[in-house]
């Protein structure tokens, strides 16, 4: 009995490991990986956009489709020359994640420096290949506010008894701004559910692909956080020596299996299908991008607020005829309900989007919509 019970617990232990790239033979290469050679020709002019184009103006072009959006990233990642600045609340070592892993560090061979700013809460959910990153000469890693996955016990400790609030600062900001000519930023994390490539359910989300003035204050508000005493080098919360070799990584890219060709090639040809997207831009004289700074509210009365939640109720508080809002997650404070009721009171159409009960993926966010659904119909909104 105790024979099959040891077996059992072996067999157990076998299915725990890592999903992706402990399988991965590296003799079974389906591809070459070709060489990274370092080119002299700017993001911009790839794209045909001319430095006069930009200079004074911001093109925005909204990402709607998840596979769209996943190619462009990776474009950025293939034809950047200088540098990568990547920031995400989660970074996940599942298919589409190990894939823009292999593409950045195809980036940092040919020479492009690249820093990379994770936030703790997620630090540990199967992420260990990503963090192996920080291993190359080129490549740097935070990770923000560390204490929850990272970090020593007396660091846990500490943060637990002295403050504890802090357990629930995190960074939720997505940004990738390379070069600083080109910026992607909105709602997508590096998952596969963001990027359609989940077999289980993929969210509906949208990302706005930014060039020409604007992309300055992406970069402004990444070396705000970057910066700050609350992001952390990686190298310092990890004992572990990481391993210089990424050729496993670049075998399991090179698997049609996990990386189809055809993918591969939207990528190849992505300056192409940017002519049809280029007469899609908005081009406009200003472009106000939004961000808390790190800590958030952490000097203000009950570390309640901030410079997002400021910046939103000043966009409601000026609007005349309608307000349409698209979120997750719909749960209001008294603070808001009046925000909202107001605008009724004003005559200004309020119309809401948010997920049922089939389609959310998070049922305890639910629950707070669910519980406070009478109320907001009964300002006059609509919620759809």
């Amino acid at each position: 009995m105790f024979q099959k019970l040891l077996v059992l617990v072996f067999v157990l232990l076998i299915g725990c490991g890592p999903k992706y790239l402990k399988k991965t033979a590296l003799l079974a290469y389906a591809c070459r990986v070709e060489k990274a050679e370092k080119d002299s020709i700017s993001l911009l002019d790839k794209l045909g956009l001319p430095a006069s184009m930009i200079a004074n103006r911001t093109g925005i072009y909204s990402l709607e489709n998840g596979g769209e959006s996943f190619v462009i990233r990776n474009w950025l990642f293939e034809n950047a020359q200088k540098t990568l600045d990547i920031q995400y609340y989660m970074f996940l070592r599942d298919k589409t994640g190990l894939i823009c892993a292999d593409y950045i560090v195809r980036a940092a061979d040919r020479g492009v420096k690249i820093r990379i700013l994770l936030d703790d809460a997620t630090a540990k959910n199967g992420s260990h290949e990503i963090y192996a990153l920080d291993a190359h000469a080129n490549i740097d890693i935070k990770v923000y506010n560390p204490g929850v996955k990272l970090g020593s016990v007396f660091m846990r400790v500490k943060k637990l008894f002295t403050t504890p609030w802090h357990f629930h600062r995190r960074m939720h900001n997505k940004t990738l701004t390379a070069d600083g000519e080109v910026a992607i930023s909105g709602g997508r994390n590096i998952a596969d559910e963001y990027f359609d490539y989940d077999h289980r359910y993929n969210f509906r989300d949208r990302d706005v692909f930014i060039v020409g003035r604007s992309v300055k204050a992406v970069t402004a508000s990444f070396e705000d956080f970057w910066n700050s005493e609350l992001s952390v080098p990686y190298k310092d919360l990890s004992k572990k020596t990481q391993a210089r070799n990424f050729d496993r990584l670049h075998a399991y890219v090179c698997d049609e299996r996990n990386y189809s060709a055809e993918m591969k090639n939207k990528v190849k040809n992505f300056p192409a299908r940017f002519k049809t997207l280029a007469a899609e831009f908005v081009w406009v004289n200003n472009v106000s991008f939004v961000s808390d700074m790190p800590g958030k509210n952490e000097n203000k009365k009950n570390h309640e607020g901030g410079i997002c939640k400021d910046s939103l109720y000043a966009v409601l508080k000026r609007a005349k005829k309608t307000v349409d809002i698209q979120s997750s997650y719909l749960i209001v404070n008294d603070e808001q309900e009046k925000v909202l009721t107001d605008l009724v009171k004003r005559g200004v159409k309020v119309r809401i989007l948010t997920n049922s009960l089939c389609s959310i993926d998070n049922i305890e966010a639910f629950s707070g919509y669910q519980r406070d659904r009478e109320m907001i119909l009964n300002t006059g909104i609509e919620v759809l």
